[in-house]
């Protein structure tokens, strides 16, 4: 009996190449079912932040256009007290 990544397993007594192959695509099985999933998350979380930094940036040019003539007219009002 192994125990392996918590789970304890009955393996052969002795090992051959038939019985070494199975037990390597039972575990190379499972690495790449938790590869597609940790693949899966980060490309969720990629579409999540860009579309965050989009409205991020969006935002700041907007209210930056929204903004611009109080912005220019600080300086008017500067300029006129002269």
């Amino acid at each position: 009996m192994l125990v392996l990544n918590g789970f304890k397993e009955d393996y052969p007594k002795y090992l051959t190449s038939s019985n070494l192959s199975a037990i390597l695509i039972k575990q190379m099985k499972h690495m790449i079912k938790w590869l597609k999933i940790s693949a899966g998350i980060n490309l969720y979380l990629s579409v999540i932040l860009t579309l965050v930094l989009i409205a991020l940036v969006a935002d700041i040019v907007l209210d930056t256009y929204w903004h611009s003539n109080a912005y220019i007219e600080q300086f008017n009002l500067r300029d006129d007290a002269k």
